[in-house]
């Protein structure tokens, strides 16, 4: 069976825009697990089908030291899980996601689905 790891900020966002693209997945077969921030809808990811990893982060920080520690979770994860593909959501699992897919040698599909808060409130330049 294929693994499919899916990184994103948390377990609320990941259900609430993702549950149909975990549904199918887990449907065609896939083995699929979530690496997120645990908040809410754990319980309705679980009964989709896929296997959760807690990662404790804040996609608000801007602590250069807790942004090293967050692409040092998502490499562990990757080479512990051995996915045969990465799916990322939100800016931070798509560049360090990204990062650790690279030095593991994972394929991965990064996924922009908006501008953020950066573009909405973009402070003085």
């Amino acid at each position: 069976m294929s693994k499919i790891l899916i990184l994103s900020n948390d377990t609320t966002y990941t259900y609430n825009l993702r549950n149909e693209v975990i549904e199918s997945l887990v449907q065609s077969g896939y083995e699929v697990v979530v690496a997120s921030k645990f908040l809410l809808l754990q319980e309705e990811l679980k009964a989709l089908g896929c296997r959760l990893i807690d990662v404790p982060t804040d996609r608000h920080e801007k602590n250069p030291l807790s942004d090293l520690s967050l692409l040092r979770k998502f490499r562990k994860i990757v080479r512990t899980e051995k996915p045969d593909v990465v799916l990322t959501y939100n800016i931070k699992p798509n560049s360090y996601g990204g990062m650790a897919c690279r030095m593991e040698k994972v394929p991965y599909m990064p996924n922009i689905t908006g501008l953020g808060t950066a573009m909405a409130f973009p402070g003085p330049l």
